[in-house]
């Protein structure tokens, strides 16, 4: 049972979400009151965790040594999807001019549509979904498995899970997806707080910090709004604008400066956010090491 799990759990958390919205979508299949939604998302939240939770905690009896456990728990909640593969995929595909592969690469790691997103658009949602994905799939679990072991780093996957399976952004979810925001809200705070420390370190920090304190104020999710205006900053373009949601158009505030994203700017936002989660993940064990000397 343990081998089985070992080649079970390194699975990209997309096949999670994927399941887990189409069972919201049964539930939620037309626009309700906000406090059916909401009362139906916490009830939902609790059908899928204690199960979950009873596997977690009957496989961490069954493992023969605690490390097994925590390797496999971390198989699990670190995104093995391959955020530089495909960092590299879209950005091949724009140089090439092949704009439905560039698409096609990046639609599984974003809820806008895709579809009518001109090659400007394909770079800019690709290199704003990179700073996303590598906190959420990355950054947060290894931040609370550092700080709360691997029951924390789990618990935390399970969150960023729910929440891209209940996206507010999503108008079918835009109250059924509040209380799971809620959550990812809380459990992001510090990991993209430190992170952001991290950032200080780089270069072009002065414009960086003022883009990104400026869309702290015109993006509706003032973490995220940060995250993105910093590397709009480090990178000299700009991002945010209009993008749709299951053909709803929302339009974001522009964040940064003038240059529009090109091609180019996917590999170094890749890298950009690459080097920070390692440096992070450094200081946090070094924190640790001295903590316990």
């Amino acid at each position: 049972m343990t081998t089985l799990a070992v080649f079970m759990l390194p699975l990209s958390g997309n096949i999670f979400v994927k399941i887990f919205n189409i069972i919201g979508c049964r539930i939620i299949y037309q626009r309700v009151s906000f406090y059916y939604a909401v009362l139906s998302s916490v009830l939902l939240n609790f059908l899928i965790t204690v199960p979950v939770a009873l596997l977690v905690y009957a496989f961490y009896n069954l493992v023969p040594f605690e490390i097994l456990y925590d390797v496999v728990i971390l198989l699990f909640c670190l995104e093995f999807a391959g955020l530089r593969r495909y960092s590299m995929r879209v950005n091949h595909a724009l140089r090439a001019g092949d704009t439905a592969s560039a698409k096609t690469s990046l639609h599984p790691f974003v809820l806008r549509e895709v579809s009518t997103l001109s090659s400007m658009g394909i770079a800019k949602a690709a290199v704003e979904s990179l700073p996303l994905n590598f906190i959420s799939g990355w950054f947060i679990p290894a931040f609370w498995y550092m700080v709360l072991g691997a029951n924390g780093a789990f618990a935390a996957t399970m969150i960023v899970i729910l929440n891209k399976s209940f996206s507010p952004k999503q108008p079918l979810f835009s109250d059924f997806g509040k209380f799971n925001s809620l959550l990812y809200r809380t459990v992001s705070l510090f990991p993209v707080c430190f992170l952001f420390m991290v950032f200080l370190f780089g270069r072009r920090t002065n414009i960086a910090l003022n883009c990104a304190f400026n869309s702290v104020r015109d993006h509706p999710y003032w973490l995220t709004g940060l995250v993105i205006g910093y590397i709009a900053g480090v990178m000299n373009i700009t991002l945010g604008g209009p993008r749709i949601y299951e053909g709803t158009k929302i339009r974001y505030n522009r964040i940064g400066l003038k240059t529009e994203p090109a091609p180019v700017h996917i590999v170094l936002t890749y890298k950009k956010m690459r080097n920070s989660v390692f440096i992070a993940l450094l200081f946090i064990v070094i924190g640790q090491s001295a903590w316990l000397l």
